[in-house]
């Protein structure tokens, strides 16, 4: 595994590889950020704070800090080198087999590969955009691509909260079979692009994003009604504790919380 342990320690982080659960990787990627960069940061300052929050979640009445987690690190990252990156991830994720996988990124092109390695029966995107360009400035990597190469795997997907594409995404969305509803009975990866928010300080905002209240009452939904097989949380672009990581760190234990409590 290319790894290298996280020089922020993650408070939840209590058990061996081994023995764990739930592992976390941090991919601090944000090799084809085509507005405002800075992802690469989002694992320590999300990990960071998560300090200033309580590990017992009230509403799903768990203590989080019973649940068997490790923290594998961060990913080591490969400058300007997105196939490399792509192999790196699958390689990684391939070593986590039989444990529920928390990733920070980093960007939205590294859902890919984790979900090309992991192979969920469906894919649930939170996202303010599609991701379904066939290309983006001649990448086909990019975050702006993720759910295209995702739908070429032949992976039902689900897309929710969306609210600007592309002419050439709109149309390929009319001819697809995506759904933005919440599916049921599923193996499900679920990804959340953090500007479906309406959040600064993340790679592409759009104004007239969910709240965290309405986004919380998604993944809950998510989490009831399928099995979770892995999350990530992406495009946060902060160096520090601020609005938009304090944000990433509280969604994280919420899902942790459901994941906990509404176990199949």
């Amino acid at each position: 595994m290319f790894l290298h342990t996280s020089k922020i320690f993650f408070p939840l982080d209590n058990s061996d590889f081994e023995g764990s659960e739930f592992v976390l990787l941090g991919i601090p990627l944000d090799s084809t950020s085509s507005f405002l960069p800075g992802q690469r940061f989002a694992p320590s300052s999300i990990r960071r704070a998560c300090f200033d929050l309580e590990p017992f979640d009230i509403e799903a009445g768990n203590d989080l800090k019973k649940i068997k987690l490790h923290d594998a690190g961060d990913l080591h990252i490969v400058p300007g080198n997105m196939e490399k990156n792509m192999e790196r991830i699958e390689e990684t994720i391939a070593e986590f087999s039989g444990k529920k996988i928390v990733i920070l990124g980093g960007e939205h092109s590294i859902t890919y590969p984790i979900v090309k390695t992991i192979t969920p029966e469906a894919v649930v995107s939170l996202d303010a955009h599609l991701d379904l360009r066939d290309a983006y400035l001649g990448e086909k990597l990019s975050h702006a691509c993720v759910m295209r190469r995702i739908y070429e795997l032949g992976i039902e997907e689900h897309i929710l909260g969306v609210r600007e594409a592309s002419k050439e995404e709109y149309e390929f969305l009319k001819n697809s079979n995506i759904k933005n509803n919440v599916p049921k009975g599923k193996k499900i990866y679920l990804t959340i692009d953090m500007d479906v928010f309406d959040l600064e300080n993340v790679g592409n905002y759009v104004p007239g994003g969910m709240s965290f209240g309405e986004g919380i009452k998604v993944i809950k939904e998510v989490v009831q009604k399928n099995e979770i097989l892995g999350f990530d949380i992406c495009e946060v672009c902060s160096r520090k504790e601020d609005r938009t990581s304090i944000t990433a760190a509280k969604l994280l234990y919420k899902i942790l919380g459901y994941m906990g409590k509404y176990k199949e």
